[in-house]
């Protein structure tokens, strides 16, 4: 990454975070109407500490801060209002934040990095749980041609799409393996259309991380990938049925059946992989 890069990364993060202030606070005034203000209460709060997160980021970063912030146009209803935070956050987090992260090398700035991101990874689940209370649609694409940002990195040279299979493990969330892996959290969550609840992963189940061009992406339809044949989880050291079960809480007959593979239910062998039907959750 070149320090222009860095700078254009962090100053996208500087302005786009300063941008969003009067829309939450827009969106905080109309909450009361839709019986969500205590979520978007909490939305807005965070973004309080997300605010002071980006001075001191953009300090440690070594970049320094600028002045003019573009205003924008601020929406009249609360829909409007929480899409339109939705895509902007989907945007600083894959323009902004990601970009960022590889060069993040000594522990202040992994601290700063760290504690802003994980505040982002709460306002999404928040914005998730309004939008699903109040029925609001998040387009997984940005609508408007004209908003969007131009590519960061015209000079590398476009890959064949792949994929990996990573296997979740303790601490994992969406938004650490969309870290991780370097891809945008939203092309992860279109990635994995069998995992109903982005916040509830297992540590075993197995993710899908699309890699090369990310934006058609679509899930495989092949045979043990397609969303009708569930999740797949990786058998562990002690894990019986029952407890696969319990902990996806689904019932144990449905999961036998649903396992025609697996000759003898009561034998489990570490590295086996258990297909979870679409019926199933997490036990948090």
């Amino acid at each position: 990454m070149t320090e222009s890069t860095l700078h254009e990364a962090c100053h996208f993060i500087f302005s786009t975070e300063r941008q969003m202030v009067p829309v939450l606070e827009k969106c905080l005034e109309l909450a009361g109407r839709h019986d969500c203000l205590e979520e978007v209460d909490e939305l807005v709060s965070i973004h309080r500490h997300v605010i002071h997160d980006c001075d001191e980021l953009m300090v440690v970063m070594g970049v320094e801060s600028t002045t003019g912030v573009v205003e924008m146009t601020i929406p009249n209803d609360f829909a409007t209002c929480i899409i339109v935070i939705h895509r902007h956050f989907v945007r600083v987090i894959d323009d902004g934040y990601i970009i960022i992260d590889p060069r993040a090398s000594d522990p202040g700035q992994k601290s700063v990095l760290e504690r802003v991101t994980g505040r982002k990874a709460e306002q999404m689940r928040l914005l998730r749980r309004i939008a699903a209370k109040c029925g609001i649609s998040l387009s997984d694409e940005d609508d408007d041609p004209s908003s969007r940002r131009p590519d960061r990195r015209p000079e590398m040279p476009e890959r064949p799409r792949e994929r990996t299979e990573y296997v979740v493990q303790q601490g994992d969330t969406m938004f650490s393996i969309a870290r991780k892996f370097g891809v945008p959290l939203e092309v992860l969550i279109r990635a994995n259309p069998q995992v109903r609840n982005p916040d509830m992963i297992i540590v075993g189940e197995i993710i899908i991380v699309p890699r090369g061009p990310h934006h058609e992406h679509r899930p495989d339809r092949d045979h043990d990938h397609r969303p009708e044949y569930g999740r797949r989880y990786v058998v562990r050291q002690g894990d019986t049925m029952f407890l696969i079960a319990q902990r996806f809480a689904i019932n144990l007959s449905e999961l036998i059946a649903f396992n025609p593979q697996i000759e003898d239910s009561n034998v489990l062998v570490p590295g086996q992989i258990v297909l979870i039907p679409t019926s199933g959750g997490a036990v948090g």
